[in-house]
């Protein structure tokens, strides 16, 4: 999601149940039933994390780029956005709220808040974080480090803690 952007039309680009399948079927060559993945998605615990994660990117987005009401930017006809059941004013089934619900201010700050995402910079390249270091390569930022047996050639100091970077690869000891 472009977080430099400013409305809401600008980045949501919906689409039809029958688009997503299409898309889903090209991404796994038509071998995944998609409606069966679809249905158990939720019962991975990953699902709610990731989830979680792009609800923050939303809310930063929301929160420092966004200049237009929300309420008013909600696609309003049914084949911009999937089918009658993802109209505005359709129910947000179990929560006992209508979709454009979803893009309020009241929502956001009465259901969840976000923890500032870590940052680091060069003079201090620190994440707070054992799992996190600072990639210095160009914009300085956090991410994950590298489990043994990953790729670390450019990011040698990104191994897990206990792991080096011996030639291309995260090892806990190097042989020569």
């Amino acid at each position: 999601m472009p977080l430099w952007k400013g409305q809401n039309s600008e980045i949501c680009h919906c689409m039809s149940t029958r688009h997503w399948k299409a898309l889903m079927g090209r991404f796994t060559d038509g071998s995944v039933d998609i409606l069966a993945w679809m249905l158990s998605a939720a019962d991975d615990p990953l699902f709610f994390m990731h989830h979680s994660f792009i609800d923050c990117i939303w809310e930063e987005f929301r929160t420092t780029r966004q200049k237009t009401d929300r309420y008013t930017e909600y696609p309003t006809q049914y084949w911009d956005v999937g089918g009658t059941e993802h109209m505005a004013d359709s129910p947000m089934m179990p929560m006992g709220l209508l979709n454009k619900d979803g893009l309020s201010a009241k929502y956001t700050e009465d259901l969840y808040n976000c923890a500032p995402r870590p940052t680091c910079n060069t003079t201090t390249p620190d994440c707070g974080s054992d799992y996190l270091f600072c990639d210095l390569r160009s914009t300085p930022r956090c991410l994950a480090r590298v489990r043994e047996g990953g790729f670390c050639v450019g990011v040698e100091d990104g191994c897990a803690l206990g792991l080096q970077c011996c030639g291309k690869y995260c090892k806990q000891t190097c042989n020569n």
